[in-house]
């Protein structure tokens, strides 16, 4: 009885996952869709590796209502930005979301950082092209991204890819809005720095989150186990461990709070 309905509720899990993954395809391809088709009519200016901190600072000193911001890693794109920001005026609005190694990388700025009044930051396990975007009318994406994240995630895929600098700097208005539109798709539903941080070493390892894609997956305790070449024995210890860790009553609910969280993606 109790193996049913664990597999009742890994199912209801399989089938949560499906629907949310199907419907951000749609939204991302849409958008990407969009972006392409505006971009052909912008005119990216490429920055150098040694004005790239000028050109980050001249977008963002246009202020305005909202300022957003991806980190991919901890390069010299985000050092560029966060420079910028922590010798600027505090009180501007700004959402920063980061994937989860540059919020290690970078854990104790983006705390301290975070503390600034309307200052929100959030963790995302995608791949991300790095960017920033002033209030809808320019934006600077660094050149620097891999092309895996580049091609997922369809940001500013030409210009950038093609320059060979450090960023380029983009002014089309269509453009700029349909990075607008995908960074607020990624940026929903995404645990804020605190609540990444807070989840620890285990859950933030690369075998926490194969496990918790095992999980997600619906696939047996025994699959499982083997997929990750471990004892059937201490797979269940690590699954009873990432319960507590998150602490959920049952499998169907470290699958919620997994998707819930980003720690995997829907």
């Amino acid at each position: 009885m109790q193996r049913r309905r664990e597999a009742e509720e890994q199912d209801a899990v399989v089938r949560l996952q499906d629907a949310l993954f199907r419907g951000r395809e749609l939204i991302e391809s849409t958008l990407a869709m969009s972006m392409r088709e505006a971009a052909g009519s912008a005119d990216p200016v490429p920055v150098t590796h040694s004005k790239l901190a000028d050109a980050v600072a001249q977008v963002l000193d246009k202020g305005g209502r909202d300022i957003a911001i991806a980190l991919a890693d901890a390069g010299e794109f985000t050092d560029a930005v966060l420079g910028h920001l922590d010798r600027g005026p505090a009180g501007l609005p700004v959402r920063v979301l980061c994937t989860a190694a540059a919020a290690d990388a970078r854990a104790d700025r983006l705390s301290r950082f975070q503390q600034r009044p309307r200052t929100e930051i959030r963790v995302t396990d995608r791949e991300l092209r790095a960017a920033l975007v002033v209030d809808g009318t320019a934006v600077v994406v660094s050149g620097a991204a891999e092309e895996s994240g580049t091609a997922q995630n369809g940001t500013a895929e030409n210009g950038a890819a093609e320059s060979g600098g450090a960023a380029v700097v983009i002014s089309d208005v269509g453009t700029v809005q349909a990075l607008e539109l995908l960074f607020a798709c990624v940026w929903a539903g995404r645990p804020r720095l605190n609540d990444h941080l807070h989840f620890g070493p285990r859950l933030r390892s690369e075998l926490g989150r194969d496990l918790l894609r095992q999980l997600c997956s619906g696939s047996t305790d025994e699959a499982a186990a083997r997929d990750l070449a471990v004892s059937l024995r201490t797979y269940r210890r690590y699954v009873a461990d990432i319960m507590r860790d998150l602490d959920a009553g049952s499998r169907f609910q470290v699958g919620v709070r997994a998707i819930e969280f980003g720690l995997v993606s829907a």
